[in-house]
């Protein structure tokens, strides 16, 4: 049981989009994650997605931008499993939820090559995905960058367009605030990355599903639009995140749809500080 908070120095150097995103979920769960080092539960579609990101889609990108159009896809569609599997063991899930993330993962990989056949056919060009913006934030004294890796980059054909795209592996009935928070950061550190003036178009791509030939875009879920106050607003959550750093602040969000027994592993640990 910790009877205070104890802070120390940030243990990164750097924050990133799913840093913020876990601040604003609740900045004691983020302190408690970061600073005390206690894991959060991990759900199988994480691990899905990020042995999706991992094993498949950044190999798959880098070997495009290099030249290489004929993809093996066994090859790819076994450094998926090596890392699902891997991730599978490393968190330690039951043999039941096992049984169902093995299944959840045949559904998936049958998404791969339509999806890449997609991305091919609609973008003339594959960009790199990992952005670096050194302090970014409006606070002069700050001490941190933000870094990250989006999923996708490319330049439309026929257009021109920029398009900055984050995909999933489920069902999407709609844009979750986390997924435009995190969109609109991706396309902020695009134009601060490379001094553009003018937002690049932002989608949020699903693959679960094989595309019909009649619909093509299917992928194009959503195409979100920003103003500049959500621009100004984006600044701010990364600012209240460093000051809460430096402040060692970091109240508990009682209002949260994580904060009960059943939905926070930090509940008990973090009502006794109350």
């Amino acid at each position: 049981m910790h009877d205070e908070l104890t802070i120390t120095t940030p243990p990164f150097e750097n924050l990133s989009v799913s840093k913020v995103n876990k601040f604003r979920d609740c900045p004691r769960r983020f302190y408690y994650e970061y600073f005390e080092k206690i894991p959060y539960p991990v759900s199988i579609h994480m691990v899905i997605g990020t042995a999706v990101d991992d094993g498949f889609m950044q190999p798959a990108i880098e070997q495009i931008r290099s030249g290489n159009l004929n993809l093996n896809y066994d090859e790819l569609r076994h450094n998926f499993m090596e890392k699902f599997i891997s991730l599978m063991y490393e968190h330690n899930f039951s043999e039941e939820v096992f049984a169902d993330g093995v299944e959840m993962s045949k559904e998936v990989q049958k998404g791969f090559e339509p999806y890449i056949e997609y991305l091919l056919e609609r973008f003339e060009e594959f960009l790199p995905t990992q952005l670096e913006v050194n302090h970014w934030f409006p606070a002069p004294e700050s001490k941190m960058y933000v870094k990250g890796y989006v999923d996708f980059i490319g330049i439309e054909r026929g257009t021109g367009e920029v398009v900055i795209a984050d995909f999933k592996c489920k069902k999407v009935a709609g844009v979750e605030q986390s997924e435009r928070f995190q969109l609109l950061t991706y396309a902020v550190w695009y134009c601060d990355t490379y001094g553009l003036d003018r937002m690049p178009l932002t989608e949020l791509h699903i693959f679960l599903k094989k595309p019909q030939k009649s619909d093509p875009s299917m992928y194009r879920i959503k195409e979100l639009e920003f103003t500049q106050e959500q621009i100004n607003f984006l600044g701010d959550e990364y600012v209240q995140v460093e000051q809460a750093m430096q402040k060692n602040h970091f109240p508990a969000n009682r209002w949260g749809k994580w904060c009960s027994p059943t939905g926070c592993p930090h509940y008990e640990r973090c009502f006794a500080l109350a």
